[in-house]
């Protein structure tokens, strides 16, 4: 939150910053755990998780995925954990290594992303392949105007793209809308 306060400050100054929804969002950030820490009934939690360690139920004591899982972490989490440490003791012993290491490895990625960068696209060039368009009429209107209304945005639709056009419409005569959604084909027409 701070992050985006901060950026938009900069840009706009205080007029950016909409008051009543930082104003929540700051006291839910204290007011969220504050509930749940006193909400929760942590000895009523421990006898559960207790019970479910020494009275295991029949599905999860005799399940063989459960127990290779078991196996698998009694074995292999003790190695993480061991290897964990001697990589964290050996970045704080060897600190200026760490710290030359991490800042090659970036450059190195932003040197490879720049030479091999395909390109990030976020509004592709390429024009829609479809649209909707609504016409709005007043509430009566008779069907036989929003007929011609349609076929009148149908032609103008046409001559304008110049190309096959398919139209599906969509009408709602209570409301007096008329919903077109047309497609713009190849000249191949598929």
């Amino acid at each position: 939150v701070g992050g985006l306060i901060g950026a938009g400050c900069a840009v706009w100054g205080l007029d950016a910053i909409v008051w009543s929804g930082t104003l929540k969002t700051i006291a839910f950030i204290v007011i969220s755990p504050v509930q749940g820490a006193q909400w929760i009934d942590y000895r009523r939690e421990i006898a559960k998780v207790r019970e479910r360690v020494e009275h295991p139920h029949w599905y999860i004591k005799y399940n063989p995925f459960t127990w290779l899982y078991h196996k698998t972490d009694e074995a292999l989490f003790p190695w993480m954990q061991k290897e964990y440490v001697n990589a964290l003791s050996w970045s704080l012993a060897n600190k200026g290594k760490t710290l030359f290491g991490a800042t090659g490895f970036s450059v190195m990625v932003t040197i490879l992303f720049v030479m091999f960068n395909k390109g990030v696209e976020f509004f592709p060039s390429t024009e829609p392949r479809q649209a909707n368009v609504q016409i709005e009429m007043p509430p009566g209107t008779s069907l036989d105007i929003t007929n011609d209304v349609a076929a009148v945005l149908e032609q103008r639709i046409r001559g304008h793209l110049g190309r096959h056009v398919r139209f599906r419409w969509s009408r709602h005569f209570e409301q007096g809308t008329s919903v077109a959604e047309f497609l713009q084909e190849d000249r191949a027409g598929v």
